[in-house]
Protein backbone atom coordinates (compact mmCIF):
# COMPACT_ATOMS: atom_id res chain seq x y z
CA UNK A 1 0.00 0.00 0.00
CA UNK A 2 3.10 2.33 0.69
CA UNK A 3 4.22 2.26 -2.91
CA UNK A 4 1.04 3.04 -4.36
CA UNK A 5 0.54 6.39 -2.21
CA UNK A 6 4.02 7.30 -2.58
CA UNK A 7 3.15 7.11 -6.55
CA UNK A 8 0.36 8.95 -6.24
CA UNK A 9 1.25 11.78 -3.94
CA UNK A 10 4.91 11.82 -6.56
CA UNK A 11 1.91 11.67 -9.63
CA UNK A 12 0.41 14.80 -7.75
CA UNK A 13 3.39 16.98 -7.47
CA UNK A 14 3.84 16.55 -11.20
CA UNK A 15 0.73 17.11 -12.21
CA UNK A 16 0.29 20.25 -10.02
CA UNK A 17 3.79 21.40 -11.37
CA UNK A 18 3.09 20.66 -15.19
CA UNK A 19 -0.55 22.94 -14.07
CA UNK A 20 1.68 25.23 -12.30
CA UNK A 21 3.79 26.17 -15.25
CA UNK A 22 1.24 26.18 -17.65
CA UNK A 23 -1.44 28.24 -16.25
CA UNK A 24 -0.57 31.05 -17.51
CA UNK A 25 -1.33 29.98 -21.26
CA UNK A 26 -3.95 27.36 -20.59
CA UNK A 27 -7.09 27.22 -22.59
CA UNK A 28 -9.01 24.33 -20.48
CA UNK A 29 -11.48 26.86 -19.98
CA UNK A 30 -10.75 27.58 -16.32
CA UNK A 31 -8.87 31.12 -15.52
CA UNK A 32 -5.82 31.49 -14.14
CA UNK A 33 -6.82 31.89 -10.70
CA UNK A 34 -8.61 28.32 -10.57
CA UNK A 35 -5.90 26.70 -12.77
CA UNK A 36 -3.62 28.06 -10.04
CA UNK A 37 -5.71 26.98 -7.21
CA UNK A 38 -5.94 23.65 -8.47
CA UNK A 39 -2.16 23.07 -9.18
CA UNK A 40 -1.23 24.54 -5.51
CA UNK A 41 -3.57 22.00 -3.72
CA UNK A 42 -2.30 19.36 -6.16
CA UNK A 43 1.43 20.46 -4.81
CA UNK A 44 0.04 20.46 -1.88
CA UNK A 45 -1.57 17.14 -1.10
CA UNK A 46 1.07 15.43 -3.29
CA UNK A 47 3.81 17.06 -0.58
CA UNK A 48 2.02 15.47 2.05
CA UNK A 49 1.24 12.52 0.92
CA UNK A 50 4.84 11.85 0.36
CA UNK A 51 5.41 13.31 3.55
CA UNK A 52 3.49 10.78 5.74
CA UNK A 53 5.42 7.81 3.94
CA UNK A 54 8.48 8.51 3.48
CA UNK A 55 11.27 8.10 5.86
CA UNK A 56 10.96 11.24 8.26
CA UNK A 57 14.62 12.87 7.63
CA UNK A 58 13.62 12.75 4.18
CA UNK A 59 11.04 15.24 4.42
CA UNK A 60 11.10 17.31 7.73
CA UNK A 61 8.46 19.71 7.21
CA UNK A 62 5.24 17.73 8.40
CA UNK A 63 1.94 18.17 9.61
CA UNK A 64 0.75 14.96 11.94
CA UNK A 65 -1.34 12.67 9.61
CA UNK A 66 -4.26 12.82 11.92
CA UNK A 67 -4.96 16.04 10.64
CA UNK A 68 -5.42 15.16 7.15
CA UNK A 69 -9.31 15.55 7.19
CA UNK A 70 -8.43 19.48 7.31
CA UNK A 71 -6.16 19.22 4.87
CA UNK A 72 -8.58 17.37 2.33
CA UNK A 73 -11.06 19.63 3.17
CA UNK A 74 -9.42 22.62 2.93
CA UNK A 75 -8.24 21.86 -0.53
CA UNK A 76 -11.75 21.01 -1.27
CA UNK A 77 -13.23 24.39 0.02
CA UNK A 78 -10.63 26.07 -2.24
CA UNK A 79 -10.78 24.88 -5.27
CA UNK A 80 -14.47 24.53 -4.93
CA UNK A 81 -14.38 28.48 -4.36
CA UNK A 82 -12.43 28.97 -7.41
CA UNK A 83 -14.74 27.12 -9.70
CA UNK A 84 -17.90 29.09 -8.06
CA UNK A 85 -16.00 32.58 -8.51
CA UNK A 86 -15.55 30.94 -11.85
CA UNK A 87 -18.99 29.90 -13.05
CA UNK A 88 -20.15 33.99 -11.19
CA UNK A 89 -17.38 35.72 -13.25
CA UNK A 90 -18.96 33.71 -16.35
CA UNK A 91 -22.51 34.92 -15.67
CA UNK A 92 -21.68 38.48 -14.95
CA UNK A 93 -20.37 38.82 -18.21
CA UNK A 94 -23.31 36.96 -20.37
CA UNK A 95 -22.41 33.53 -19.54
CA UNK A 96 -19.14 33.24 -21.82
CA UNK A 97 -16.62 30.93 -20.76
CA UNK A 98 -13.81 32.36 -19.04
CA UNK A 99 -11.22 32.91 -21.84
CA UNK A 100 -13.47 32.97 -25.00
CA UNK A 101 -13.97 35.60 -27.12
CA UNK A 102 -18.20 36.69 -28.42
CA UNK A 103 -18.69 35.70 -31.86
CA UNK A 104 -17.71 38.31 -34.36
CA UNK A 105 -21.79 39.20 -35.27
CA UNK A 106 -22.16 40.18 -31.45
CA UNK A 107 -18.84 41.95 -30.81
CA UNK A 108 -19.78 44.72 -33.78
CA UNK A 109 -18.00 43.29 -36.25
CA UNK A 110 -19.75 43.75 -39.31
CA UNK A 111 -18.70 42.21 -42.63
Amino acid sequence: MQPLVIALGAAAVLAGGVLFFRSRRADDGLTNPTTLVVALSLLLLGYHLLAWNLPEHWMPLRMPSSLWPLLVGGVGIAIAGALLADSLEGRREGGLPAGSEPPADEAGDER
